[in-house]
């Protein structure tokens, strides 16, 4: 979700908000409205909705840009130190005047000592050092927790505070939604309620659907590129090669792809066979996956059942 771009996020705010309405505005004289009780069930999960999603534009805009200040100094204090080859070296767009913007393909040892990619984004106040130059080394942070995000970070870094004219224009923006939102409950009770108070509200009404659409979008986009659980195995896993046992259909469909368990076995740093099994749904373009032999695999030395695909933490 990280590099959806422009395009994709102006694609998914359409089918959050323009095309509910539209749909509602198109069907709402084939409604026949909610009953006193429904329209009161309603009213509260539109407005516990609203209310949640201003809560969550509010940290985000506003008091989210203090809490990665405090999370990234806290993290070149405690962090654990270690050196990073840089494998590739990325231009982007620079967000701020005289200051180059790279995207580094990095590789480093994890805490268990096993070679592992990690890629992170960096502004480069002196561009003609060529610090970030591929093949060169430099020195990160890691949280060993793993609990909070950004858990990595370049070494010697130093955050006084959110940027102001960032933090004005958050405001600004969750001041104008939170405007809009209270408008159009405005708009909608003058324009609809007919003299039956909130009874216009149904399931499908734009005042429940954009509020729960947005924040499910919302969501999707701030979810992690890794899962907790992932980064365990990136960072304290152990990476194997694990034979496949056998593969079956689960019965399973979802989209109409099929859903295959895969029965692996592979052998831990003691010496001793694990049996582990795993379920995926295969796509037209995965097929090849069902034929292969072997997966490369992390698994966790205290808890062998639980292992992860290499190839899903390095994509």
């Amino acid at each position: 979700m990280k590099n959806i771009g422009l395009f994709g996020i102006l694609f998914l705010l359409f089918w959050a908000i323009p095309f509910p309405i539209i749909m509602y505005n198109g069907l709402s004289t084939f409604s026949e409205g909610s009953s006193p009780t429904w329209a009161l069930a309603w009213l509260g999960i539109s407005l516990l909705l609203s209310v949640n999603l201003l809560r969550i534009l509010f940290i985000r805009l506003v008091s989210g840009r203090f809490t990665i200040i405090r999370r990234l100094n806290d993290l070149m204090q405690n962090g654990e130190i270690k050196d990073a080859k840089i494998i590739q070296c990325t231009s982007m767009p620079p967000e701020f005047p005289g200051v180059d913007k790279y995207r580094l393909n990095l590789e480093l040892k994890s805490f268990v000592g096993t070679t592992i990619n990690e890629t992170m984004d960096i502004n480069d106040g002196t561009p003609l050092l060529h610090s970030f130059d591929t093949g060169k080394t430099i020195k990160v942070r890691i949280d060993k927790t793993l609990k909070n995000v950004p858990y990595l970070q370049l070494d010697g870094a130093h955050y006084n505070g959110p940027n102001k004219r960032g933090l004005f224009i958050g405001s600004i923006l969750w001041a104008i939604c939170g405007a809009i939102i209270a408008w159009y409950y405005y708009y909608s009770y003058q324009h609809e309620n007919n003299g039956t108070g909130w009874r216009f509200l149904v399931w499908d009404h734009p005042l429940v659907l954009c509020p729960l659409l947005l924040t499910g979008m919302m969501l999707l986009l701030s979810r992690a590129r890794l899962s907790k659980n992932q980064l365990q195995h990136k960072y304290y896993g152990y990476e194997t090669q694990a034979q496949v046992i056998s593969t079956s259909q689960t019965g399973v469909y979802i989209n109409d792809q099929p859903q295959v368990r895969f029965n692996l076995q592979y052998t831990d740093r003691s010496n001793r066979p694990v049996n582990v099994s795993f379920t995926k749904t295969i796509s037209v373009l995965d097929t090849a996956l069902v034929q292969q032999k072997t997966f490369d695999i992390f698994y966790l030395e205290n808890d062998p059942q639980n292992i992860c695909l290499a190839s899903d933490l390095r994509s």
